[in-house]
């Protein structure tokens, strides 16, 4: 489980109850093209001893957070919108040029502090409350909010780098932008726009900002796409499966994966209180066989009393484990109607589509609102994507990936790890990723004949040996691959280049192809 870290994030307000939230770079790896409040991690810097010592004077202390919180907050407002709440009037200009010699790192805080002669006043910030990132999440935080108004005579700007974009906005105008399906925006900055369109003028916004909506943290990345991040029995470095519930009046659940009963209890508490507001579950539906989408179905399938759906193939390695009660072969007429979205009245399908390759079964569902795709094993947030012959075959894999680019995708969910934004970029990562390997493989042979150890560690330079049966798996798929396609031969578990072969594309051509399309 990784760290959590503390951090930072400042809801700077207008009298007139607008705020000012930030768009992150889409080429950020951590939450990149989100909308978000001005903030950041908590760094050694905010705990200097004369910064403690000024907030003192104006910041009342509370013992539910540390004094450096309030440091943090100060200095990553100016630094990604230039305001720096202080009792002295600075001129702009200034204010400017300290900005920029504290991004470009000539300055720390504390000397532009002291450089501009400043007393920082830190009256004004309130303690909202904090949020935690998921576990699944590579970088982990307790995120702690602060409300502050605008000091009067400054105003907020964001210069381009990390952040792309800032702009005043209403809470409700910002949740509206939201449900049509037009920006992303970070959970935990969702819930406090929620929180502050609820209680105008910040009035009674303190008691209510910790309350969760739901049993469990809500994860709502896009408008009726609930994600529950579950403890399985995966492979590391992941610890986790994200299970879906998605709908509205109607709902599906997509890969129950965990078999525990306290993770199970998790879904159901999320699932009875979708069902106290009238909405009800109607289906389970399985991307794969594997334990870790599958743990909980049989639970979810008796307790509920709603069919499970899969693929055929899926049934078959399921047989006399999991009940499944229809197929879904993933054609291009498998489509599950929801109904239409209660915000644009568009109507609300999930395309499922036959991907094989991590699995012979393997499905992914396409929400055709907005192009998010719940990707199943295709891809993956944290980690990689295990190829593990004979059930994974590494030819019809990046068959798979191929003709998921020809989607229009806006979104990718994985089963493992956070969300994807660039959804073409990541597939192409991917390709990439498994051109990379074979382009190794077929180096290591142009040396002479090697067998499976010396190709491990010809091939998996990059990768600690303790993961090394896992990679063997994967370069075992690969050299299928290059066996199939004729490149390559083996005798006595070694394996050498041949001298002529028919090459991929003739190969390819003599597959069968699913095309894939954004029509039906």
């Amino acid at each position: 489980m990784s760290r959590i870290l503390d951090a930072t994030a400042v809801v700077l307000m207008r009298e007139n109850g607008e705020i000012f939230w930030v768009r992150r770079s889409p080429k950020l790896s951590f939450m990149g093209g989100f909308y978000a409040f001005p903030g950041g991690r908590v760094d050694r810097e905010d705990a200097d001893p004369s910064l403690i010592e000024t907030i003192e004077k104006t910041h009342r202390p509370n013992e539910r957070y540390d004094l450096r919180f309030v440091t943090c907050a100060l200095r990553e407002l100016f630094e990604e919108t230039g305001v720096l709440p202080c009792r002295e009037r600075v001129e702009s200009e200034r204010l400017r040029s300290a900005r920029r010699a504290l991004l470009e790192k000539r300055q720390t805080f504390s000397e532009i502090v002291r450089s501009l002669g400043v007393t920082l006043d830190a009256g004004g910030f309130r303690y909202l409350g904090y949020r935690t990132t998921p576990p699944f999440s590579p970088k982990r935080f307790h995120a702690h909010f602060f409300l502050l108004f605008l000091p009067p005579g400054q105003e907020a700007e964001v210069w381009p780098g990390e952040l792309v974009e800032g702009a005043w906005i209403t809470p409700r105008a910002a949740i509206e932008r939201w449900e049509r399906g037009e920006i992303l925006v970070a959970p935990p900055t969702l819930s406090a726009i929620e929180k502050l369109d609820r209680y105008p003028g910040t009035r009674g916004i303190e008691e209510h900002f910790q309350k969760e909506d739901l049993p469990v943290p809500r994860i709502e990345l896009r408008p009726g796409i609930h994600m529950l991040p579950l403890r399985t029995p995966t492979l590391p470095p992941a610890t986790t499966t994200n299970c879906f519930v998605i709908g509205d009046r109607e709902l599906v659940v997509i890969d129950p994966g965990s078999p525990w009963p306290e993770e199970q209890r998790k879904l159901d508490a999320m699932l009875d209180h979708f069902a106290n507001e009238g909405r009800f579950v109607r289906e389970i539906l399985l991307t794969h066989f594997h334990a870790d989408h599958v743990g909980g179905a049989n639970h979810l399938r008796r307790r509920l009393g709603v069919p499970v759906t899969a693929h055929p193939l899926t049934i078959e390695r399921l047989e006399g484990e999991v009940t499944v009660d229809r197929e879904l072969p993933g054609l291009q007429t498998n489509v599950i109607d929801l109904g239409r979205d209660p915000v644009t009245g568009r109507a609300w399908r999930l395309r499922a589509i036959h991907t094989p390759g991590h699995a012979k079964g393997h499905l992914v569902f396409l929400d055709e609102r907005f192009g998010t795709l719940l990707a199943g094993d295709m891809l993956a947030g944290v980690g990689t994507v295990v190829i593990d012959p004979p059930e994974g075959n590494m030819a019809e894999y990046l068959d798979s990936l191929r003709r998921l680019q020809q989607l229009s995708l806006d979104l990718i969910f994985p089963a493992h790890g956070p969300m994807l934004a660039d959804p073409r970029g990541r597939l192409q990562e991917y390709l990439d990723h498994r051109q990379m390997r074979e382009d190794r493989i077929v180096a290591r042979l142009r040396e002479g004949p090697a067998g499976m150890e010396d190709l491990l560690r010809a091939v998996y330079t990059d990768v600690s040996e303790a993961l090394f049966p896992l990679a063997e798996r994967s370069l075992t798929a690969h050299l299928e691959k290059l066996l199939e396609e004729g490149r390559i031969s083996k005798e006595n578990h070694r394996f050498a280049l041949r001298p002529a072969h028919p090459g991929p594309a003739a190969v390819a051509s003599r597959r069968r192809t699913t095309p894939v399309s954004d029509a039906d």
